[in-house]
């Protein structure tokens, strides 16, 4: 007897499973986040978003040290005293590849830090045009899908999360609160 789970056919190619985005209906006023809305109306960052960011900033900044004392660490290693140009070449391709991959890291942690210093919020309305883009993670053993989520209003694209993405209802006006240098959507409510 075939167990339909664990003895179901092969197949050759694999299956690419698409998830259902539910739309839910506007409501009249949606708020993604009540307690700072007062302050993002005024152009200010609330407490809990300044902490959250700050968190954020951390998070970049112990990655990009971690990073760079591996790679200082493979540099020492291939340290070769009896050819120094030759180690001398291989630690700057080290380093290279560290930069390469904590610029991402670097960039956000300046931005962040831009933001964070002057608190501002900037504000704009208008009608939201929302929009996802399937990705593709492949790792050794296994294939993951996930999609990033996007607003899009007066020709500016902010992304975010799956939740503001599923609030935000199709051709409804909305005010979208974010932070100037990074385009992080810090509010959003309808009009």
């Amino acid at each position: 007897m075939r167990h339909p789970l664990y003895d179901a056919p092969t197949y050759d190619k694999p299956i690419q499973v698409q998830p259902k985005i539910i739309e839910l209906p506007p409501e009249e006023l949606t708020i993604f986040d009540e307690v700072a809305v007062d302050e993002n109306y005024d152009g200010k960052l609330a407490a809990h978003q300044i902490q959250q960011f700050r968190r954020q900033m951390l998070h970049n900044v112990l990655w990009t040290i971690a990073s760079y004392s591996v790679t200082l660490f493979l540099a020492l290693t291939t340290w070769n005293s009896r050819e120094p140009v030759h180690s001398l070449l291989a630690i700057t391709l080290l380093l290279a590849l560290c930069t390469f991959v904590c610029f991402p890291w670097l960039r956000r942690t300046y931005k962040l830090q831009i933001d964070l210093r002057t608190g501002e919020v900037s504000r704009t309305d208008g009608t939201i045009v929302r929009s996802h883009k399937l990705k593709q993670l492949i790792g050794r053993r296994y294939t993951r899908f996930y999609y990033d989520f996007y607003l899009s209003i007066n020709g500016t694209k902010y992304q975010v999360s799956k939740e503001v993405y599923l609030m935000c209802g199709r051709r409804v006006p909305y005010r979208v609160y974010y932070m100037p240098h990074t385009l992080d959507v810090v509010n959003v409510h309808s009009l």
